[in-house]
């Protein structure tokens, strides 16, 4: 019994020191402090034609070795490398050659492209953006109003918070106004690849804070890098969006035409509109919590369609002391939400055509009802969508009123 007991303490032992030598090893391993991850990156076009690529590295969190000669002090934890080339490829070996980190690409969530390289195309981009195969393809793909370099140099004075920490902030923020739009990089493939529906992309900016009046706190104070010529700070800033045609840049839609873009794809989620009643100088304000929309066409009528949207809404604000509970009030509020809805999905619709550029994907209703209304159509699709006609049909529900159902003063 005893000579077994010490056979299995034997056997035991020789397998802890297999395991404990195998175990062991770090050949092949990535050293936490030899990574540099990469979450923010800005693709720009230069004058002469390279591609000049701009990068935020986190620093490894021991600090120690291998950090670029410009690397950050102690007190940043973001590197921001930059180099241009021939190609994006060459442009980010160009990067790799300033520090010994490996560049890790599986955490940059967020792509920002430059205004000239959207209007060239972004065709190569893309390509180079889905063949890498850390790059996620839920990855944001954003415009810059200018410079893509500029908005990844914005680094704000007091507030710690990382440029792609505020932009990721900014992309979560649309589904609570609506007046922004965002495309991922799966999406902005499909779009290119299938051809049925134009890309509409993000458009991001710096813009100057209000200044601040004495004795007034602004909302910005501790945003944004001092401008030297007035004084005033810079804050990154996303609203409306840029509408493109292939793969180029071609214009723009202002936030109100880009509330009326996402009602028309069906992907607007809350949003408020301030509503005037005759006779009353102050607004009453609404919030829609849901917004149903339907697109029929029938190629009987190949170049008419028909969208139908039906909105459910609740009172969030009113200033004047009229009760809005009242059915005749109800009734003025929501012909005016039907009124303002209309004449914002009009507007989208007359630049979209305007800019040639089918962002709803009406072409690939038409080829899917019809292949052969397509086929006589697909020869100038072009100049037959901004020939097209439209007929919008609006109901609007005042649903709530919120907790309270008449003015605090009457």
């Amino acid at each position: 019994m005893e000579q077994s007991i010490r056979i299995k303490k034997i056997v035991i032992s020789i397998i802890l020191i297999i395991l404990l030598f195998s175990l062991g090893g770090c050949v092949g391993q990535k050293e936490l402090n030899n990574l540099g991850i990469i979450n923010l990156m800005g693709i720009d076009l230069t004058a002469d034609g390279e591609y000049k690529v701009t990068v935020h590295i986190l620093k490894p969190s021991t600090g120690q070795g291998g950090e670029p000669a410009n690397a950050p002090g102690p007190g940043s934890a973001i590197w921001v490398g930059q180099a241009e080339g021939e190609t994006i490829e060459k442009a980010v070996k160009e990067i790799r050659a300033k520090t010994s980190w490996l560049l890790i690409w599986s955490h940059c969530d967020i792509f920002v492209l430059g205004n000239k390289l959207c209007r060239t195309g972004i065709g190569d981009v893309v390509d180079f953006l889905a063949r890498n195969e850390e790059i996620r393809l839920t990855s944001n793909v954003i415009t810059a109003t200018d410079k893509a370099w500029q908005i990844l140099k914005h680094s704000p004075e007091e507030k710690k918070e990382p440029v792609a920490d505020q932009i990721d902030g900014l992309i979560k923020n649309i589904a609570d106004w609506s007046k922004a739009y965002n495309l991922n990089l799966k999406e902005v493939m499909a779009r290119l690849a299938s051809g049925n529906q134009e890309v509409v992309l993000g458009k991001l900016e710096l813009v100057r804070a209000e200044p601040v009046k004495e004795g007034q706190e602004s909302s910005s104070s501790s945003e944004g890098k001092t401008d030297k010529e007035d004084g005033l700070k810079k804050v990154l800033k996303m609203e409306g969006a840029a509408v493109f045609k292939k793969d180029k840049l071609i214009g723009s839609l202002t936030p109100e035409e880009t509330r009326g873009y996402m009602r028309i794809i069906d992907e607007i989620k809350l949003h408020s509109m301030d509503l005037f009643l005759s006779g009353h100088n102050s607004p009453v304000s609404l919030d829609t919590y849901n917004s149903q929309i339907e697109i029929k066409w029938d190629s009987a009528n190949p170049k008419t369609f028909l969208i139908s949207i039906k909105e459910l809404s609740r009172l969030a604000e009113q200033d004047s002391e009229i009760s809005q509970t009242s059915l005749l009030t109800a009734n003025k509020i929501e012909s005016l939400k039907e009124e303002a809805v209309k004449k914002e999905i009009i507007s989208t619709i007359k630049k979209s055509q305007q800019l040639q550029s089918d962002i709803f994907g009406l072409k690939g209703i038409v080829k899917q009802k019809s292949p052969s209304t397509w086929e006589k159509l697909k020869q100038d699709w072009e100049k037959n969508f901004s020939n097209l006609s439209f007929k919008v049909e609006v109901e609007s529900i005042l649903k709530q009123v919120g907790k309270i159902h008449k003015p605090i003063f009457e």
